[in-house]
């Protein structure tokens, strides 16, 4: 039976098209790998970092808080102090605080617990460095319902023009309990695909939170209590934290 050129284009589309919807199904089930925000450019004098620890992957089964060691350009040590930060079912953050360091480069590496390189972070201490003028931006919202042999994904998505490497969600069940400290936070990156990325890619991926079951990952927010009410924050490398809107913000369970 012969077919025509229009129908042989057809199954060729569709083949490619499967193998495409593969491709990104498996990439994000492979290994995911600890993230530092930022993981480059200019820091303080002590710069505060975030690092994002995913539940499995790259760091599965080292020992907490995670071995953080750092070293200027002359390969002077500077202290470092890991405090825990927030927790997801797939997700733990920590607040990585470097002591004081001398101006140029300053190279931050994690460590497994045998002492061994897992990742590493390249920055430049500014003396004179300082923090945007703002982070006020416009929230748009969508649900993501998907599923795959993989796994599926779950999830409520902001997006948003936004410079930050990781932002904090700071949740509660009304605005009175947000007003009151009856919150719940979670430091989430700007794009989850960071965390297949490379240890610093080259430019940064459009914001795009995604809070719920992203995928293989696992979960980065905690939804057992429905909608929300919350602020968003943009994590600044001094350790502060700028509001991404001038009010609190309702966002939906998936």
């Amino acid at each position: 039976m012969r077919h025509s050129p229009r129908s042989w284009f057809v199954v060729v589309a569709a083949a490619a098209s499967v193998l495409a919807v593969t491709h990104v199904a498996d990439a994000k089930c492979g290994p995911p790998s600890p993230v530092m925000a930022p993981w480059s450019g200019s820091v303080p004098a002590r710069p505060v970092l975030e690092l994002l620890v995913p539940d499995w992957g790259t760091y599965e089964g080292q020992k907490m808080p995670p071995h953080i060691a750092a070293k200027d350009g002359s390969g002077v040590a500077a202290t470092v102090t890991v405090k825990p930060d927030t927790v997801a079912s797939g997700l733990k953050t920590f607040r990585v605080e470097i002591g004081a360091a001398q101006p140029g480069p300053l190279q931050v590496e994690l460590l497994d617990d045998n002492g061994a390189k897992v990742r590493s972070w390249s920055y430049v201490v500014d003396a004179g460095w300082k923090p945007p003028a703002g982070s006020l931006a416009s929230i748009s919202m969508r649900q993501v319902h998907a599923s795959w042999t993989c796994s599926e994904t779950q999830t409520t998505n902001l997006t948003f023009d936004g410079g930050a490497v990781a932002y904090r969600i700071v949740a509660a069940k009304s605005a009175a309990d947000l007003a009151a400290g009856r919150t719940q936070s979670f430091v989430v990156p700007r794009a989850m695909r960071t965390f297949w990325d490379d240890a610093a890619p080259p430019g940064l991926p459009p914001v795009d939170l995604e809070l719920g079951q992203a995928n293989c990952f696992g979960d980065t927010f905690d939804w057992s209590k429905g909608d929300v009410v919350a602020q968003v924050r943009a994590l600044l490398p001094n350790g502060t934290e700028q509001p991404v809107t001038d009010k609190p913000i309702a966002i939906n369970r998936p």
